[in-house]
């Protein structure tokens, strides 16, 4: 008799745990975010999460009932390791697309944003203009970043050409751009305009710019972006992307980019 009582008394404390999950989120989510990539995702001096990346999965959660997200910042290095042993479920900090990110990980279907990446040099430098004149010279680039990786792709598909690729992975990515650019350890960089312009307004003493050619800006490359996912998480991504496709429609993603990076870079509602 009291096996059957302690049965029933089980099946009653299941069936109660059930209902009070009913209506809440279920299961929680963890998203890697790095904490200095202004204006995308970084924490604040007051030690609180902002970004436009930060600000669109939040968005996300908002649409998703049966998720709950929560944002854990590591610098960029860890990043990726992380969410490939699924200590995290989702990744973000602008991530293109290339062969070896999408062998480990899973992306995204809907983009939140395009990439463009510049050759930036000090305004004094008229000699770079292209990749083509990097000949000789010394480029930075963000370890493990898209742009590094465009880099080494470029140089072993041009034997003719012979450049010097720096990667920098510090905390202090705007004081270490600006050192090897005004100390010549560095000829150029690839970067963003929001990275050039992060640089510009930690560092005012130092004049930099876009390279150009024939008046135009010379874009090396650009590229749409997404969350990346643990490869488990295929039913996750299906849920964001059609959240995704909900926020562009309606005009979130636009309010969202003019809150976080002061104008609309993109219309997703076209």
């Amino acid at each position: 008799m009291m096996k059957k009582r302690f049965a029933a008394l089980a099946a009653l404390v299941l069936l109660v745990s059930a209902l009070s999950g009913c209506g809440g989120k279920k299961n929680k989510i963890v998203v890697g975010m790095t904490p200095t990539y202004v204006p995308f995702c970084y924490v604040d001096e007051n030690g609180e999460k902002q970004g436009y990346d930060y600000q669109v999965l939040r968005a996300v959660d908002e649409l998703l009932e049966d998720y709950e997200f929560e944002f854990e910042p590591v610098q960029f290095a860890n990043l990726t390791p992380s969410l490939k042993d699924g200590h995290f479920d989702i990744a973000t900090c602008q991530f293109e697309k290339n062969p070896e990110r999408e062998d480990q990980f899973l992306f995204s279907g809907e983009h939140f944003f395009d990439f463009a990446t510049y050759l930036v040099v000090r305004s004094d430098n008229t000699a770079i203009t292209d990749m083509a004149s990097l000949n000789g010279r010394v480029v930075g680039a963000a370890e493990s970043s898209n742009q590094y990786t465009f880099a080494t792709t470029y140089l072993a598909s041009h034997p003719e050409l012979s450049f010097q690729i720096k990667p920098y992975s510090t905390n202090k990515t705007n004081e270490e751009i600006y050192i090897a650019l005004s100390t010549g350890d560095w000829d150029a960089a690839l970067i963003t305009k929001f990275d050039l312009r992060r640089v510009m307004a930690a560092y005012p003493a130092i004049s930099l710019r876009v390279t150009s050619q024939g008046g135009d800006e010379y874009i090396v490359s650009s590229a749409p972006t997404y969350f990346m996912f643990n490869k488990s998480q295929g039913e996750l991504l299906t849920a964001v992307d059609g959240a995704l496709r909900t926020l562009k429609a309606g005009g979130r993603l636009n309010e969202i980019q003019a809150q976080e990076l002061g104008a609309v870079f993109i219309d997703f509602t076209r």
